[in-house]
């Protein structure tokens, strides 16, 4: 008599393994190739969030409640057209050849527009219109601001804007302790140049 074994068309006799269980075994590995990739991936992210906590704190610590920017990167893109017309404040014969949008991303230590007497640490981008002008003299660009594309606390940012622009935070806590130490240097010369009464 032909055992059950043998009937069974899914039992393999040479590998003594039901496909099945190969199956869950694969999606077992899977799972966990998943599950640190996410662990890694959010370990990164919080040691990011925990850098930027503690930029702000020190600097609400000792309270630094003064503005202070840095530009950190500059994208532009051709237009054939401006945005707005910049007639007014240009002599005729200074004819336009071409304009360009440029976006400025900055990280800006400011105050809450929420929370007037709390900074914090913002990625903002900032869009102008170039325009390359030809005058008696020759070419010439000029800038026409066109206002904030983009402004929040850069701990609240997407993941895609903390990856791009997370690099730059070093520059930036270089930068703002320097103008702290330029600050400081001039309070003790001025302090010392004091003449006692």
């Amino acid at each position: 008599m032909t055992s059950k074994k043998n009937q069974n068309p899914t039992f393999d006799p040479i590998l003594k393994k039901h496909p099945l269980l190969e199956e869950k075994n694969y999606v077992s590995d899977d799972l966990q190739q998943l599950e640190s990739e996410a662990a890694v991936l959010n370990q990164t992210l919080n040691s990011f969030s925990d850098k930027i906590r503690m930029i702000e704190s020190i600097l609400r610590k000792y309270n630094v409640n003064m503005p202070f920017r840095l530009q950190v990167d500059r994208k532009s893109s051709a237009k054939k057209k401006p945005k707005q017309e910049h007639l007014d404040d240009v002599p005729e014969y200074h004819r336009a050849h071409y304009y360009w949008l440029q976006e400025d991303w900055v990280f800006s230590w400011n105050i809450c527009a929420d929370r007037p007497k709390e900074f914090r640490l913002f990625l903002i981008s900032e869009e102008s219109e170039i325009v390359k002008r030809e005058g008696p003299e020759g070419c010439y660009d000029v800038g026409y601001f066109l206002g904030q594309n983009f402004m929040k606390p850069f701990i609240e940012c997407k993941i895609e804007l903390r990856l791009e622009y997370f690099r730059y935070l070093d520059e930036f806590i270089f930068c703002i302790r320097q103008c702290l130490k330029d600050l400081r240097e001039q309070v003790e010369e001025v302090n010392s140049s004091v003449i006692p009464e």
